[in-house]
């Protein structure tokens, strides 16, 4: 009892939380095999990861499909506002792209299917 007692001194500061999640996901994973569904949803971890970890943000999860970042937790910057907002307009440039790349796939997909 006396260990669990001792106060654990922390730091209180502003933290930016950025999430993100394929839309549409579920109707999608539905049709796809697994295995295809998870390499998909790698490309799109990656290509996140790489946008936060460009303005020194932190992942602290991959949520399924989805992304939860800080941004002023572990590195701490000023702008870390401003870093959170420019690697949500990366990762947006990033998932148009990347949709480009699945466009092709998933139209063959279909033609395959149907």
């Amino acid at each position: 009892m006396r260990s669990s007692s001792r106060q654990v001194v922390g730091e209180r500061k502003p933290v930016t939380i950025l999430f993100t999640d394929i839309v549409g996901s579920t109707s999608l994973a539905e049709k796809l095999d697994p295995e295809e569904w998870k390499e998909i949803v790698s490309g799109a971890h990656q290509r996140v990861s790489e946008a936060v970890y460009r303005y020194e943000g932190t992942i602290a999860q991959l949520l399924g499909d989805g992304v939860l970042a800080f941004f002023g937790a572990q590195i701490t910057h000023e702008d870390d506002p401003l870093r959170a907002v420019l690697a949500a307009l990366a990762i947006q440039r990033s998932m148009t792209e990347y949709e480009r790349v699945l466009q092709g796939y998933v139209e063959h997909f279909q033609m395959r299917v149907g």
